[in-house]
């Protein structure tokens, strides 16, 4: 998957903001990320803050529902799992919930 296959991809389809990130964490970043951010797809706040978490790091962010793990969040988890060693969960528990919490911990394994 090419920049601007993503790209050109993402604005094709009617895809949701989930997918998006993970589209664009998958294509603009570089493959077998160490580190990656997650935030809730539901409230721009921590997904502006987190955004400049990764800018400052170089990491992936990905969004999730707050109380379930998005499908796509979990397929680029799963992907990465064997390179990912640290994972900064934006947000309080009331957006990302312990069960969301636990399932990222879970993909990665």
């Amino acid at each position: 998957l090419d920049r601007s296959s993503a790209a050109s991809d993402v604005y094709k389809r009617q895809v949701d903001r989930y997918e998006t990130a993970e589209k664009v964490a998958s294509a603009y970043f570089p493959p077998n990320p160490g580190r990656i951010a997650v935030a809730t797809g539901k409230d721009f706040p921590d997904a502006t803050l987190a955004a400049s978490l990764t800018a400052r790091t170089g990491s992936p962010l990905v969004l999730t529902r707050t109380d379930t793990l998005t499908k796509p969040t979990t397929q680029f988890l799963t992907r990465n799992r064997a390179s990912v060693r640290k994972v900064d969960v934006v947000g309080g528990k009331a957006a990302v919930t312990e069960k969301v919490r636990g399932e990222i911990y879970s993909a990665l394994r």
